[in-house]
């Protein structure tokens, strides 16, 4: 029996969720089950998905941890001794003030910015450490919050979609932009390019 559109789009974000490290394969496949009514109905639409429900088979790559799936050794902690990182900066944004993480490199002038922008689940801690990994690299980083607008990214990932669901593609490109100018105070760039990252495209902006 088919999935309805609906349900199959919940089942794909609790599959996302899962991907993030929200909650391990045994809360996903309940979770499932309880959509679907069944252990066995679970079971046949995460494997549709590449997703084995079964958390002692081989795991294959699929469509959501193509991107999402990063080796540990890349992660970069908070406290990194090459980085100075600010846990929340605020500045103005259309609806009010606008919240967000900012890293870049220690005992270094002027640099390129790049705005970090998240996925559905908000400003969590993945993205937080892909905001601090763009530093690294040689960047003034800013992960925006786009659940700013809502007091901020909560802890609970599905709280946090929740929230996502209700902002409008017009408030969050007012929102990014707002952080286009911020960076423009603290970076030096000359142009700017777009990279589509699931949900939302991360904007980066390259210095001279």
């Amino acid at each position: 029996m088919p999935i309805e559109k609906n349900t199959q789009n919940y089942i794909e974000e609790l599959a996302h969720l899962y991907v993030d490290g929200a909650f391990d394969r045994r809360e996903l496949l309940k979770r499932v089950t309880r959509v679907l009514g069944s252990a066995a109905a679970a079971t046949i639409a995460l494997e549709a998905m590449e997703l084995p429900a079964n958390a002692g088979e081989h795991e294959h790559k699929h469509e959501f941890d193509f991107e999402c799936e990063c080796p540990t050794d890349v992660r970069v902690p908070e406290d990194a001794h090459d980085l100075e990182v600010i846990h929340q900066v605020q500045f103005p944004g259309e609806a009010g003030p606008i919240f967000a993480l900012q890293a870049r490199p220690k005992h270094a002038d002027l640099l390129p910015g790049i705005l970090v922008i998240h996925e559905n689940r908000g400003l969590n801690e993945h993205i937080r450490d892909v905001t601090r990994r763009a530093a690294r690299a040689g960047f003034v980083a800013l992960g925006i919050d786009l659940l700013s607008r809502f007091g901020g990214t909560p802890d609970d990932p599905e709280q946090a979609l929740a929230l996502y669901q209700q902002t409008t593609p017009e408030g969050r490109l007012a929102d990014m932009l707002s952080a286009v100018d911020y960076l423009g105070v603290s970076t030096s760039f000359s142009r700017t390019g777009w990279l589509r990252w699931a949900f939302v495209p991360v904007v980066a902006t390259a210095g001279t």
